[in-house]
């Protein structure tokens, strides 16, 4: 991708998200294996590094997670794919 003729900088919440969906040989899939109750490591954002259980999933790809906060569950919402399964 390039803007007047130069290579677009990419964010590198991006660049981590995008290499966690990929397999060993680099392949990204769309399909995500990712399912209500599953444990997650979050990847990106003000939560980065917590790990949080799968609560639902929306068609849209935005995806609520219960997460530990100050012993407390705390439900957020996560777009696209910023998680890896533990």
């Amino acid at each position: 991708m390039s803007f007047g003729g130069r290579p677009a900088l990419v964010p590198k919440e991006i660049i981590t998200s995008l290499l966690a969906r990929a397999d060993q040989n680099g392949l990204i899939s769309s399909a995500s294996t990712t399912e209500v109750g599953s444990e997650v490591k979050l990847l990106t954002g003000p939560f980065a590094d917590f790990v949080a259980k799968v609560d639902v999933i929306e068609p849209d790809r935005r995806v609520w997670m219960l997460i530990e906060i100050l012993g407390r569950t705390t439900k957020v919402c996560v777009e696209g794919g910023g998680w890896q399964e533990t």
